[in-house]
């Protein structure tokens, strides 16, 4: 069967804290393989700095404009770019603008995220 949803049909989960709301299609969907989400940002919202343990995963702009910051290079991402980042590289995003971007990672590993501070030296440690 095919499952189909919308984002209106979703409940958001809201960190104002960060600027950013999340909408989880994994859950919506029932996928069990990958973990789909839509997160909206505001101008200036963060993720936090971060790696993941299993999950590769895909950044697809759906509108605004993001900075990916992984390991020491920054790209900018506009509407209709995709970005993939291994699951060993510390990546953070930022919304340069309002926006909203779809991620995907896989295999689906609930919990797989590990977050990192940066050190006074720069270099990043795990909390």
């Amino acid at each position: 069967m095919v499952e189909r949803v919308t984002i209106g049909d979703l409940t958001p989960n809201d960190d104002p804290d960060r600027g950013r709301r999340s909408f989880s299609l994994a859950d919506a969907l029932d996928a069990e393989h990958m973990a789909p989400r839509v997160w909206e940002y505001d101008e200036g919202g963060t993720s936090n700095r971060h790696y993941q343990r299993e999950q590769e995963e895909l950044y697809c702009v759906l509108d605004g404009r993001f900075e990916l910051d992984i390991e020491a290079e920054t790209l900018t991402l506009e509407p209709g770019e995709y970005a993939l980042v291994e699951p060993s590289e510390t990546r953070q995003l930022s919304a340069v603008t309002d926006g909203r971007i779809l991620i995907v990672g896989a295999p689906n590993v609930p919990g797989d995220g590990v977050p990192v501070n940066e050190s006074d030296d720069g270099v990043p440690e795990s909390e």
